[in-house]
C-alpha cells in the first residue's frame, strides 16, 4: 500500500469492520424477509469485508514495524557515533597521562634528583604500556544521588 500512514491504514480496517457490522445487522434483521441465497450473499460479503479489513489491519501493523526499525537503524547509528566518541575520550586521556608523565620525568630532571628520574620514568613506561581507558561518569555522588541529597553534601 504505497502512500498510505499507519495510522490512515488502521483507520480504513476500522471502517470495514464498521461496514460488516452494519451488514450483519442487517441480515440478522431481515433474515426472515431473505431467501437462503440472500442470507448467504450477506454473510460472504461480511467475511470479505472482516477479511479486508484484517489485511488493511496487517498492512498497517508492517508500516508501524517499518517505523519502528528506522528508529532502530537510527538508534544504531547514534550509538556507533556514541563509540566513536568514547574512544576519542580514551585518546585523550591517555595523551593526558602521557603529558603527566613527562612533566614527572622533566620535574626530576630539573630537580636534578636521580632517584626522581627513574621513578618518573618508571611510572611512564608502566603509564605509556597500559591500554587506553575512556569512562562515563554521570557526575552523581555514590548510590545514585545528587546534589542536597547525594552522601557528603549539604
Amino acid at each position: 500500500m504505497p502512500g498510505i500512514t499507519k495510522d490512515q491504514a488502521l483507520q480504513i480496517a476500522e471502517t470495514l469492520r464498521k461496514i460488516a457490522d452494519t451488514v450483519r445487522d442487517y441480515r440478522v434483521a431481515h433474515l426472515s424477509d431473505l431467501g437462503d441465497e440472500q442470507e448467504a450473499d450477506l454473510r460472504r460479503a461480511e467475511m470479505s469485508l472482516r477479511k479486508a479489513s484484517d489485511e488493511v489491519d496487517n498492512a498497517g501493523i508492517n508500516l508501524a514495524l517499518d517505523d519502528a526499525q528506522e528508529s532502530l537503524a537510527g538508534l544504531g547509528k547514534v550509538t556507533q557515533l556514541l563509540k566513536a566518541d568514547v574512544s576519542k575520550l580514551a585518546n585523550v586521556t591517555k595523551s593526558l597521562q602521557i603529558v603527566a608523565a613527562l612533566v614527572q620525568i622533566g620535574t626530576a630532571f630539573a630537580e636534578g634528583n636521580p632517584e626522581g628520574i627513574l621513578s618518573a620514568i618508571g611510572s611512564a613506561v608502566t603509564t605509556l604500556s597500559a591500554p587506553a581507558k575512556a569512562t562515563a561518569q554521570s557526575g552523581a555522588a555514590p548510590g545514585g544521588k545528587s546534589g542536597g541529597n547525594a552522601p557528603g553534601e549539604s
